[in-house]
């Protein structure tokens, strides 16, 4: 037992090997095993499982993102990204032998849920999705598209969810539709594939970027990389927060980066809508035991 009463757990190099080896298995079987007889596959039904599903999935591989009316990939959707009938991407079927034709359904295989396709909804405040415009919350509503309220009976009128909540691309989340592609498919419109990968439920990603929203991505699939003249445009005033104070001092004129210009796109709105000024620093609160503190950044004006 270590100090603080952490425990430290020591393994061998041969444990480490065994743990890498059942995480590669996992992220290549995903859900599949999960009605086996101890929950694993055989080292016989492993094998098989590569050379069957695996070259299918290779091969039939689906690409699943929530694109807005510009052609921005908004959210690539991942395995553990939840749908709007509360399962996540891997609970749903991503594997076919042979594509069935457009649109692709991608089923949700959890027993009992009448999702017949997956549905991405975002979130407002960690993982809460907004409400509907009946004021009642997504799981009030049927899993099954179009989504109708379930409140006490047929007690509300509502009979589709609907919100008003905006993306940060601008556009509506009815705006926004679910695309499920192939991979030629997505090469013709332009989008990164990324690497042949074996691994179950990658739906659209196809990298670490992939994790990002699309109007913070900078490549083919986002918002795009950056043109040579915004890469020469002078850095505004409120970005010399983000940069170390070494580099303020030593190229002060030479500072430029629209990637941070976008990034207080956001943070302009917000301070718009909270009454702050354009270029004011939001208050900040820490907590340390019992004491509190209260941080306010700068607005702009030279320290002494």
């Amino acid at each position: 037992m270590a100090e603080g009463g952490a425990e430290r757990i020591h393994l061998t190099s041969q444990a480490v090997a065994d743990v890498e080896a059942y995480l590669e298995y996992k992220r290549i079987v995903g859900d599949a095993d999960k009605d086996l007889p101890g929950g694993i596959m055989t080292p016989e039904q492993y094998e098989h499982f590569k050379k069957t599903v695996v070259v299918d999935r290779i091969k039939n591989r689906l690409f699943v993102s929530w694109t807005n009316p510009d052609g921005m990939d908004c959210k690539l959707v991942g395995p553990e990204t939840p749908c709007f009938c509360g399962h996540r991407y891997k609970a749903h079927r991503s594997d076919y032998n042979d594509l069935p034709p457009h649109p692709i359904p991608v089923p949700c295989q959890e027993r009992g849920c009448r999702c017949r396709s997956y549905r991405y909804l975002p979130s407002v405040v960690g993982t809460q999705p907004p409400r509907c415009t009946c004021k009642h919350t997504a799981e009030e509503h049927d899993a099954r598209a179009p989504h109708a309220c379930k409140r006490s009976g047929n007690a509300c009128a509502c009979r589709a969810y609907r919100t008003s909540y905006r993306c940060e691309c601008g556009h509506t989340t009815a705006d926004h539709a679910m695309i499920v592609e192939t991979r030629e498919e997505r090469l013709e419109r332009g989008k990164p594939v990324g690497k042949v990968v074996p691994y179950a439920a990658m739906g659209g990603i196809t990298g670490f970027s992939s994790l990002i929203d699309g109007y913070r991505r900078l490549d083919d699939s986002g918002i795009g990389a950056p043109s040579a003249e915004e890469l020469r445009s002078p850095m505004p005033a409120e970005c010399k927060y983000f940069m170390p104070p070494s580099q303020l001092q030593a190229q002060p004129a030479q500072l430029h980066s629209s990637t941070a210009r976008r990034a207080i796109q956001p943070d302009r709105r917000h301070a718009a809508a909270s009454g702050q000024p354009a270029g004011s620093m939001p208050t900040v609160k820490s907590t340390h035991g019992s004491q509190h503190t209260t941080a306010t950044k700068p607005t702009g004006h030279s320290r002494k």
